[in-house]
C-alpha cells in the first residue's frame, strides 16, 4: 500500500518547520526556516537553539528568548502542545539583507518516546508581522490566530486518527462506489490480503480470487441497499501472493455505507477481524467430540465406527479419506471416504488396494510406521510409485489427488494400520497434521478397545466352553463309572451262578457251565485290556512295531475278529479293498485292531440284520479306510466328541450292546500314533454313521513275506512246579490245572516262604507273582538265583504289571518270561511244555 510521504510534506510546507530534542538541540529544519533564519542545516544541527540565536544586545530584557525557552521547557515538563500566539523576532529576510523585526506565532508539538517522555519538539512558526502592523487587521489575526490554534488541532487529531487507523488491530479499508476502488487501508488489512499493492483499484482487480464467493455481490448489495451487511464466522479463500496457494480463513467483519448529503452511497467502509485460528480451533473441537462420538460404537462394530470417522475426515478436512488395518503382515482396507456422490465407482475400486503394511525406502508413503507423511503436491510420478498395478494407477489418477497426508494408527506400541485422507484442491498444512495426529490416536484407541473387547469376549466364551466340556466330562466320567460297574457285574453274575452249580453238582459238572465261565472271564480281560490300552497310550508307553503293512492284510484279519458280532446280529457285510496297492508303514496288530473296533462299532449300533460297508481307497498321498452303516446314526452335538474317552452313544436300559465306549478312543489314539487322522460323519439319528480313517501311505514296494514256519506244541515231562501267589483261589486253580497235565505243584503264598521251598525241594521251574507280601517277586527271584545258583529253578513272572519297563525289569531279576494278568490256561500250559521239552 502507497503511504504518504511524511518528509515529502515536511520540506514542501512554506511554513518554517524545525525540530529540536529534549536538551533544546536542533535535529531538523525544512528549506523555509533555514531560509528565514539564514543559515544552513550544518550550521544548525546538534547546537543549541538559544546558541545560534544568542542574546540581543538591542533588547536589555531578551523577552523573545525567554519567551520561546519558557514554551519549549513547558513542553518537555508537561509533555503537552504550547502555543506562543505571538513573539518578536529579527530576521535577515533578505540574504545578505539587514535584520528586520518581525512577528512570529510559534506552535511547540511533542513527540513522545514508548515510555510516553517527550523525545522531540516540532515548532511550527507563521510569520504574523503585517497583521500586526496593520491596526485594522487586528480583528483579522486574532480570527487568524483561532485559525491556526484550529488548524492545529485538527492536525493533530488527524495524525491521531492516522495512527489509530494505521495500529487498529482489525482490519479496516475504505472503498469507494460503485466499483469498489480502494482509497485506504491499514496494516491489518495490507497483512490481511498478504501485502498486496491495492489502493486505486477497483476490489475485482486487486483481489481476482474474491470472484465467485460472494462478497462482491454482498458489496453491490450494500451499495445499492445502503444497508450495512454483518457477517460472522464467514469463510473466504484468498491467494498467498509469493507461494501461489490459496489458503482459507474465517472472518467476522462489517460492510458500513458510507452516505453522502444527497443521501446517495459514496463508499463503504469494510471493518472486521481475521478469527481463523479461533475458529478452527472450535472446529477442531466439534470435530474431535464427533470422532470421539463415531469411536464409542468400535466396541460393537469396529467397521462401521472407522467408517464414520473416515466419514467425517472428508466433512472437515478433505475429498478423500482412507483407513487400512494391518494383520499379521496384511493390510486390510475399511474405509474409502469421499466427498463427492460422482465418485462412487473410484472409491469402491480403491477399497481393494489397501496401502501395504512394509513399503520399499524411496516409497511416498514409506514414513507410515514411524510418523505422519505429508506429501504436498502429489506428482503424477509419486502417483505412480504408489501404484499397485495399472489399474490401481487408473483410479489413482481419477481421483485427482493433489495433497496427501497419512498418519499411522499407534496405540500401546503396537502399530493397527494407518489413516490417510487426500486433497484434489489443496495443500495440506502443519496445522493439518496435528488434527489428523488426533483423529489417528482416537482412531487407534477404538480399535484397541475394540481388540481388548474381542478378546475379553473370546476369552468368556473359551472360559465358558471349557467349563462347559469339563462339565461334560464330568458327566462322561460319573456315566462311564456307572457303565463300568455295570459291565463288570454282567459277566460276574453268570461266573458266580456257575461256580455255584460246578459245587452242586459235584464231579457231574458239566462242559456248559464250563464254557459260561471261560466267555465271561474272557469277556472281563477284554474290557480291563481296553482300560490298560488307553492308559498305555495316554502315558506314551505303547510300543508300535511298524513295517511296510498292505491294508488288505489288516483289513482281513480286523473282519476276522469282528465276524463273531456281524454274524451274531445278522449283518450284511460288504467290502471293496483292493488286494494290493494300498500300503502303509505301520504296526499290523494296531491297525486291524482299529479296523475291528470299527466294525464292532458299526455291527454294535446297527439293528439287528442291518448292512455295514468296508472300504479302503487311495487319496492325496493317504490310505482312506472307512466304515459305513445304516445303524441308529449320530446326533449332531455328538459329533466332536464321538472319539473322547468315556463317550458313547445313548443305549437302551438293558444295555444289551455293552461295552465301555473305549473303541473308537482307541481308534483315534491309535491312528494318530500313525501319523493319521480319524473322523466321524452322519446324516442325524437314523441315519447311519461314517467313519473314516486316514493313513499317510508309502510307495515303496514291500519285500514278499516267508512262509510262516509251523510250530507244534510239545507235550514234555512232568515238572516239579512251585507256584508263588497271595491269592490262594488263584493258586489253587492254577495247580489243579498244572496236576491235571501230570506236573508236581507245590504252592507257597508269600516271599519268604517260596525261598525256602524252592532251596528245600529245588523245582524246576517257578511261576512267582510279583505282587507279593514280606519280600516281592523281583527280590524272590534275586535270592533263588543267589542261593541255588546255577541249579536255581526257570522263572515265569505272573503279574498284573504290564508296561514294558516291567517286563524289563522282570528280565533283570532274573525272570525267563513275563505274563501279564489274566491270562489263559493255554498261555501258561505253553510255557511250562515248552520248558520241559527244553
Amino acid at each position: 500500500m502507497s503511504r504518504i510521504d511524511y518528509r515529502a510534506v515536511f520540506e514542501a510546507s512554506v511554513n518554517p518547520y524545525m525540530v529540536v530534542d529534549r536538551e533544546l538541540r536542533y535535529v531538523d529544519a525544512n528549506p523555509a526556516y533555514l531560509a528565514i533564519t539564514g543559515t544552513t542545516r550544518e550550521q544548525l544541527i546538534g547546537r543549541g537553539v538559544f546558541e545560534v540565536f544568542p542574546h540581543d544586545p538591542a533588547d536589555s530584557t531578551n523577552a523573545p528568548a525567554r519567551m520561546l525557552r519558557e514554551s519549549l521547557e513547558q513542553v518537555v515538563r508537561t509533555r503537552r502542545q504550547d502555543v506562543i500566539a505571538h513573539i518578536p523576532y529579527r530576521v535577515q529576510r533578505v540574504p545578505g539583507g539587514p535584520l528586520e523585526d518581525r512577528l512570529w506565532s510559534a506552535t511547540h508539538t511533542p513527540v513522545l518516546d514508548e515510555h510516553g517522555d517527550v523525545e522531540l519538539i516540532l515548532q511550527h512558526t507563521q510569520d504574523v508581522t503585517e497583521l500586526a502592523d496593520t491596526a485594522q487587521a487586528a480583528s483579522v489575526l486574532e480570527r487568524a490566530f483561532r485559525v491556526q490554534q484550529e488548524l492545529v488541532q485538527l492536525e493533530a487529531r488527524v495524525d491521531n486518527l492516522r495512527a489509530m487507523f494505521d495500529q487498529a488491530p482489525g482490519f479496516v479499508a475504505f472503498l469507494e462506489a460503485p466499483e469498489h476502488r480502494f482509497v485506504l487501508t491499514n496494516r491489518a488489512y495490507d497483512r490481511l490480503i498478504g501485502g498486496r499493492s491495492v489502493i486505486g483499484k477497483p476490489i475485482r482487480e486487486a483481489l481476482p480470487e474474491l470472484v465467485g464467493q460472494g462478497f462482491l455481490e454482498l458489496l453491490d448489495s450494500v451499495f445499492t441497499t445502503g444497508t450495512p451487511f454483518v457477517g460472522h464466522a464467514m469463510k473466504a479463500e484468498l491467494t498467498d501472493p509469493v507461494t501461489g496457494v490459496r489458503e482459507q480463513m474465517y472472518l467476522d467483519f462489517l460492510y458500513q455505507p458510507i452516505l453522502g448529503v444527497d443521501g446517495t452511497t459514496r463508499g463503504i467502509l469494510v471493518q472486521g477481524h481475521d478469527i481463523t485460528e479461533q475458529q478452527r480451533a472450535l472446529m477442531r473441537a466439534h470435530f474431535m467430540m464427533r470422532a470421539t462420538e463415531h469411536a464409542a460404537v468400535a466396541v460393537g462394530d469396529l467397521d462401521l465406527a472407522l467408517r464414520r470417522i473416515a466419514g467425517a475426515a472428508v466433512e472437515e478436512l478433505a475429498d478423500w479419506a482412507f483407513i487400512d488395518l494391518y494383520d499379521d503382515n496384511t493390510s486390510r482396507r475399511i474405509a474409502a471416504a469421499h466427498a463427492d456422490p460422482a465418485a462412487a465407482e473410484i472409491a469402491a475400486g480403491l477399497m481393494a488396494f489397501p496401502s501395504p503394511s512394509e513399503l520399499p525406502p524411496r516409497h511416498p508413503l514409506h514414513a507410515l510406521s514411524t510418523g505422519v507423511q505429508l506429501v504436498p503436491e502429489l506428482t503424477n510420478e509419486m502417483i505412480d510409485g504408489i501404484a499397485r498395478s495399472p489399474e490401481h494407477a487408473r483410479l489413482l489418477h481419477a481421483a485427482g489427488f493433489r495433497s496427501l497426508l497419512s498418519v499411522p494408527l499407534w496405540q500401546g506400541g503396537r502399530l493397527f494400520g494407518v489413516i490417510a485422507i487426500g486433497s484434489t484442491t489443496r495443500t495440506f498444512s502443519d496445522e493439518d497434521s496435528e488434527t489428523m495426529v488426533e483423529l489417528g490416536r482416537i482412531a487407534a484407541i477404538a480399535i484397541d478397545r475394540a481388540r481388548l473387547s474381542n478378546e475379553r469376549a473370546a476369552l468368556l466364551r473359551s472360559e465358558l466352553e471349557a467349563r462347559q466340556r469339563a462339565e461334560a466330562s464330568n458327566n462322561a466320567k460319573d456315566e462311564f463309572l456307572a457303565m463300568l460297574g455295570h459291565e463288570l457285574r454282567n459277566p460276574l453274575a453268570p461266573i458266580l451262578t456257575a461256580v455255584q452249580l460246578l459245587r452242586l453238582r459235584g464231579e457231574t459238572s458239566s462242559a456248559r457251565e464250563q464254557a459260561i465261565i471261560e466267555r465271561q472271564a474272557n469277556h472281563l480281560v477284554r474290557l480291563l485290556d481296553d482300560l490298560l490300552e488307553v492308559s498305555r497310550i495316554a502315558r506314551g508307553k505303547i510300543e508300535l512295531r511298524k513295517e511296510p503293512l498292505e491294508i488288505s492284510v489288516a483289513a482281513a484279519k480286523a473282519v476276522e475278529i469282528a465276524s463273531p458280532l456281524i454274524d451274531r446280529k445278522g449283518h450284511q457285510l460288504t467290502i471293496e479293498i483292493p488286494t494290493r496297492g494300498l500300503r502303509v508303514f505301520g504296526d499290523e496288530a494296531r491297525i486291524s485292531q482299529v479296523i475291528a473296533n470299527l466294525l464292532t462299532n458299526a455291527a454294535r449300533y446297527t439293528p439287528a440284520d442291518g448292512h455295514i460297508w468296508l472300504s479302503a481307497t487311495r487319496e492325496k498321498g493317504e490310505v482312506v479306510i472307512c466304515v459305513r452303516d445304516n445303524g441308529i446314526g449320530i446326533a449332531p452335538e455328538m459329533l466332536p466328541t464321538i472319539f473322547e474317552l468315556f463317550v458313547q452313544a445313548p443305549q437302551a436300559p438293558d444295555r444289551a450292546e455293552g461295552g465301555l465306549g473305549l473303541g473308537l478312543t482307541l481308534v483315534r489314539r491309535l491312528v494318530e500314533l500313525h501319523g493319521g487322522t480319524a473322523t466321524a460323519t452322519s446324516g442325524g439319528l437314523g441315519m447311519g454313521t461314517v467313519l473314516t480313517i486316514r493313513i499317510p501311505a508309502v510307495t515303496s514296494e514291500l519285500p514278499v513275506a516267508a512262509e510262516p514256519k509251523a510250530q507244534k506244541l510239545m507235550v514234555g515231562l512232568s515238572q516239579r512246579v512251585l507256584l508263588v501267589d497271595d491269592n490262594e483261589d488263584a493258586a489253587m486253580l492254577l495247580g489243579e490245572l498244572l496236576r491235571g497235565r501230570g506236573h508236581e505243584v507245590h504252592i507257597a503264598h508269600d516271599g519268604l516262604e517260596a525261598v525256602e521251598l524252592a532251596v528245600r525241594l529245588r523245582p524246576d521251574i517257578a511261576v512267582v507273582d510279583i505282587g507279593l507280601p514280606t519280600i516281592d517277586g523281583y527280590e524272590v527271584a534275586r535270592r533263588m538265583r543267589q542261593r541255588l545258583g546255577e541249579r536255581a529253578p526257570r522263572m515265569i513272572a505272573l503279574t498284573g504289571y504290564g508296561a514294558a519297563h516291567d517286563r524289563a525289569k522282570a528280565m533283570a531279576a532274573g525272570f525267563e518270561a513275563h505274563i501279564t494278568k489274566p491270562v489263559g490256561s493255554a498261555r501258561i500250559l505253553e510255557l511250562i511244555d515248552t520248558s520241559s521239552a527244553a
